[in-house]
């Protein structure tokens, strides 16, 4: 299952259809981002692990359905990163690197494997 950040922006949305739209994506296994003021993440990102689709544009699109389908907004911008498909340099485990920086912004270290 791919491990995702998201973030995205709803049109002509309130702060009821942003609540209506994580509440979606907990049912794909995506939770919101604790606020940070070190990486500075746009208010509506999420992280987690999900099996929507094989690829980040797969991933993409099947959760721009959820959101539009869960709060009747239309999807303005939307940013999907999949730790697989990151590039790293240097000595390390790339998706251990990603899940290390799950744990750190959500501000967990039981981040499941």
């Amino acid at each position: 299952m791919p491990t995702i950040l998201m973030t995205f922006d709803l049109e002509e949305a309130d702060a009821e259809d942003y609540e209506e739209g994580y509440r979606a994506l907990v049912q794909k296994g995506l939770q919101r981002v604790s606020p940070n003021k070190k990486l500075r993440l746009p208010y509506s990102s999420v992280m987690g692990d999900t099996d929507v689709g094989a690829n980040a544009s797969e991933i993409r699109d099947a959760l721009k359905a959820v959101l539009e389908d869960s709060t009747g907004k239309r999807v303005g911008r939307m940013l999907v990163t999949v730790a697989e498909d990151w590039a790293c340099y240097g000595e390390g485990d790339k998706k251990q690197w990603f899940r290390e920086l799950v744990q750190r912004v959500m501000g967990t270290s039981d981040v499941d494997e």
